[in-house]
């Protein structure tokens, strides 16, 4: 029975499973990074401490984030907070049959990963570890620069398949 279906999904069926795969490596190595990341911070920078690393520029800063994306609505609850990024989640998740080869996989990855990330500090410690500052921008970690990066590569990819007149 397994290999009528893989003869009935033909080659494409393996790559599709072969890049979903690569996909979510990449999510996972993103989390654990970020994870491991905010655990140096925590013990290394006391809360609301700052370390210069180019003067000026970019300092490795320690915030605690019980916000949103980029400290906006601070006063919402913990459990709402979680269910936002559970139903985000569960969004992307539901869409991974769009997890094709290039930037739309690659976009779902970073995606998934950030916001994997954040979540698990929301439910390890109640809220955000944010360290990297620009001192122009509030103070953000690694999930949020995957989240965003995926987000501007995942609308690259939306606005050059409407360019050139297919589905993303």
């Amino acid at each position: 029975m397994g290999k009528a279906v893989y003869l009935l999904q033909g080659s494409r069926g393996k790559e599709t499973r072969d890049v979903k795969d690569r996909a979510l490596l990449l999510a996972v190595c993103l989390v654990l990074v970020d994870q491991a990341l905010k655990a140096v911070v925590e013990r290394v920078i006391p809360v609301g401490y700052s370390i210069p690393v180019v003067p000026g520029i970019l300092s490795f800063t320690h915030v605690v984030n019980p916000g949103l994306a980029f400290g906006l609505f601070r006063d919402v609850p913990p459990v709402v907070a979680v269910l936002l990024t559970l139903t985000t989640l569960l969004a992307f998740l539901s869409n991974s049959y769009r997890w094709r080869g290039g930037r739309m996989g690659i976009a779902f990855s970073l995606i998934l990963g950030g916001a994997l990330g954040n979540l698990l500090d929301r439910l390890r410690v109640g809220h955000v570890v944010d360290y990297l500052d620009l001192r122009f921008w509030p103070v953000f970690n690694l999930a949020d620069v995957a989240v965003t990066l995926g987000m501007v590569l995942l609308l690259v990819r939306i606005g050059y398949s409407q360019k050139q007149g297919g589905a993303a």
